[in-house]
């Protein structure tokens, strides 16, 4: 909410100005769809960021990385609306505008590639959803590092797409690895250890432990627990 007003502010200070920056309008009004996104207000969103596309090809000279961002919000937002293939094809548009404009290694190219596997995921290509993860992945410990946090929550997405290929040894493997750098980065306790740590229950469970499941799910649960107490 902290987030929505002020890119509100933003956005109501570029159009009441006598002559409104349409770049910096755009900006704003993807900010703001972003923040829309976050809160689930989808319609919203949905509206500002096709505004956005619509203000941005109007401008001169192009903004390449104001494009990227536009398409990347909006790909999210299909993506978590269901609209699969719509959303697909606007991450692709976005990677193809990076890798154009950067090495084809880059973290922003791994970001998209990452986008594109969960996009995958949920139209059910999950051969492609595990190849865009392992791509992402490659990338991402190369350039940042085994411990990078980029990389867990890609590890965390590649565990989910094997899971669901019923690759459970896999997903397990990704899972521990989410767990143990998110472990180290954040500490033991922290909220974000809990998530990876239920996608590792799940994948012990899919295995056939189903006690090591509960003894995991238990501890993610007091992790929650201690970090929003009632």
């Amino acid at each position: 909410p902290a987030a929505e007003s002020l890119f509100v502010r933003a956005l109501a200070l570029e159009q009441a100005a006598r002559r409104p920056d349409a770049r910096a309008e755009t900006e704003a009004a993807s900010g703001l769809a972003e923040a829309h996104r976050v809160l689930r207000r989808f319609r919203t969103a949905d509206s500002l960021t096709a505004a956005a596309l619509r203000r941005l090809s109007i401008l001169s000279p192009p903004d390449t990385s104001l494009e990227v961002q536009v398409r990347t919000t909006r790909g999210n937002l299909l993506a978590e609306q269901g609209r699969a293939d719509e959303a697909r094809r606007e991450l692709d548009r976005a990677r193809e505008l990076v890798a154009a404009g950067m090495r084809p290694d880059s973290i922003g190219v791994s970001v998209l590639l990452r986008d594109l596997g969960r996009v995958a995921i949920l139209s059910g290509d999950l051969a492609g959803a595990r190849a865009h993860l392992a791509h992402a992945a490659a990338i991402q410990e190369r350039l940042l590092g085994p411990d990078s946090p980029q990389l867990a929550t890609t590890l965390y997405q590649a565990s989910f797409a094997a899971a669901e290929a019923g690759d459970f040894i896999a997903a397990r493997r990704d899972a521990e690895r989410a767990v143990s750098i998110r472990e180290r980065t954040f500490g033991r306790d922290h909220p974000f250890v809990a998530f990876a740590l239920m996608r590792l229950a799940g994948a012990m469970r899919d295995l056939g432990d189903p006690a090591g499941a509960r003894e995991v799910l238990e501890r993610a649960v007091a992790i929650q627990r201690a970090a929003d107490p009632p």
